[in-house]
């Protein structure tokens, strides 16, 4: 499965499994009462959620800030737009851009 679609069509994509776990995924981000889309990304990354415990939506991304270029494990672009949207949160400008996003081997259909 690749997530490079247009609004919100990548849910029609997700399997039952993935679709459960997404609600689930919300859910959980919800209960943490984030203000800001900064603070989402940053718990993404430092709990490392979409490497391991939601690691069926989770995508391998490369971001750079034009100085670095880390190799991170977190959720497509269209995963955390939807994640944004569905916890109330502005997405802000970053410095970071995503260089690629590969779905985990196992989210491929």
């Amino acid at each position: 499965m690749t997530f490079k679609t247009t609004a919100w069509n990548f849910l029609n994509k997700l399997d039952s499994t993935q679709n459960r776990k997404l609600r689930e995924l919300i859910d959980e981000l919800k209960s943490l009462h984030f203000t800001c889309d900064s603070e989402l990304s940053t718990y993404i990354v430092d709990s490392k959620i979409g490497e391991d415990k939601y690691r069926i939506l989770g995508a391998e991304l490369i971001l750079s800030d034009g100085i670095t270029e880390p190799k991170l494990g977190g959720f497509s672009q269209e995963i955390y737009a939807y994640l944004c949207r569905e916890l109330g949160l502005k997405r802000n400008e970053s410095d970071f851009k995503v260089l690629s996003e590969t779905p985990y081997s196992e989210n491929l259909k």
